[in-house]
């Protein structure tokens, strides 16, 4: 008895379990040889997504610094705007998200 036990999970080991992750990785074995098919669709989803969901606008500590610095070269109307950032950041990030040349500083992701 304890014979055939042994066999059966012998072959077991040697026949099924690789039949069985065979089959468990078969969706993925068909994604990755349909590349011509799946792969080319992929980076324009991906970059929709993006355009459809971005990371949320803000400023990174890195930024508030730069603020402060430019703050005490700047004029009256800046300085007061930059000096008090924790007040003023919608408006700034709503100034800076509105610019193609600076939104990507408002939606990195530090």
């Amino acid at each position: 008895m304890m014979f055939l036990l042994l066999l059966f999970q012998s072959l077991f080991r040697l026949l099924l379990l690789p039949l069985y992750m065979l089959l468990e990785l078969l969706p993925l074995l068909l994604l990755c040889f349909s590349a011509d098919l799946m792969c080319p669709s992929l980076v324009p989803r991906a970059i929709a997504n993006l355009e459809d969901h971005p990371q949320p606008a803000g400023l990174t500590p890195a930024q508030r610094d730069s603020f402060q610095f430019l703050s005490e070269r700047a004029n009256f109307l800046y300085k007061l705007i930059y000096s008090n950032l924790w007040l003023a950041e919608p408006a700034v990030v709503n100034a800076l998200s509105g610019d193609k040349v600076t939104n990507f500083s408002t939606s990195t992701t530090d």
